[in-house]
């Protein structure tokens, strides 16, 4: 602790945002479970024919995405499944009697899928960014293929298939109503991140953290000890959830928050002055269902760029 309270002067702005993305993370990532049809309007296929019909219906569990596609065109009508792991791991898939290797990972809230195919004896590379838009009703998927040929960006714009966001939005608002209504996650335990299952974007991970939460509501004492690049340290922090401004001592730096109830999630908003200048970070806390996980999700604005890191962290039994 005392070693990098020496170097605090001289750590530059993003790496002590990055710091507290360390202590602050762990993300809900986007679900893009539904049913999904293709805007040919929005939709671009550079040098390739776009086809006239590309349905997809999606069943996602994080860290498992299950994919049905129908696409009609030139070629006639195709049909596939397609099934990916989220967390980094090889999936094998075969798409017209080729088999395809991706690996699949989250860049902050956008879906990463890199693959690899052979097509007579040529390798062919994709790269597909997924990303969800428009409240969850808009899913985008940009496709860099490189081939012998040369390389080329395709872009498909699909939307959901719902019933219209008018009619999705109301049970959508009595759902929150009745979760604010309800009785509130308890955090209270001692939690262990695993680093394995968290993207901290462009910051180097620690090698290991342990949180001790104490919540008896609106009142959270959180005392976190982290091992990592910036050596050992620890860090006691307080929250009032009822909206009430809290101050902490981060690294030396005051550090004002704010946290309140979203439904079952809690949202803490954080500034910190540092040399000058500002960073703010939004953090969203969420557990799972079975009370074991946590999930917090931390956006990050500094002068130097903004950006999103996700940890979870897993229960410890004694």
């Amino acid at each position: 602790m005392n070693h990098v309270m020496n170097r605090r002067s001289v750590l530059p702005v993003l790496a002590l945002a990055g710091l507290f993305a360390t202590f602050a993370t762990a993300a809900d990532k986007p679900d893009f479970s539904g049913s999904w049809k293709m805007n040919p309007s929005k939709s671009d296929f550079g040098p390739m024919p776009a086809p006239d019909k590309l349905e997809r219906n999606i069943k996602h569990a994080d860290p498992t995405l299950s994919m049905s596609s129908v696409t009609v065109g030139a070629q006639g009508e195709m049909k596939t499944e397609e099934t990916y792991t989220t967390d980094g791991k090889e999936s094998v898939n075969k798409i017209g009697g080729a088999e395809i290797k991706s690996v699949a990972a989250w860049d902050g809230d956008k879906l990463v899928i890199k693959s690899k195919r052979e097509v007579q004896g040529m390798e062919i590379s994709i790269v597909q960014n997924w990303s969800l838009s428009g409240g969850g009703k808009v899913l985008t998927v940009v496709t860099n293929a490189s081939t012998p040929q040369g390389d080329f960006v395709l872009t498909a714009v699909l939307e959901k298939q719902d019933g219209g966001s008018a009619t999705a939005a109301a049970p959508a608002a009595a759902a929150v109503t009745t979760a604010s209504a309800g009785p509130k996650p308890d955090f209270s335990g001692d939690w262990k991140l695993n680093v394995d299952k968290s993207n901290f974007g462009p910051m180097p991970p620690p090698t290991s953290q342990t949180r001790s939460i104490t919540h008896k509501d609106p009142a959270i004492k959180m005392v976190t000890k982290q091992s990592g690049a910036e050596g050992d340290v620890t860090l006691d922090l307080s929250y009032a959830t009822d909206g009430t401004e809290s101050k902490n001592d981060f690294m030396g730096n005051t550090m004002k928050s704010t946290a309140k109830w979203e439904g079952d999630a809690l949202i803490i908003n954080s500034k910190l002055d540092f040399q000058g200048t500002e960073v703010v970070v939004k953090e969203t806390w969420k557990l799972s269902t079975d009370g074991k996980t946590l999930s917090t999700a931390s956006k990050i604005s500094t002068p130097q760029g903004d950006f999103d890191t996700a940890s979870v962290l897993e229960k410890v039994t004694k």
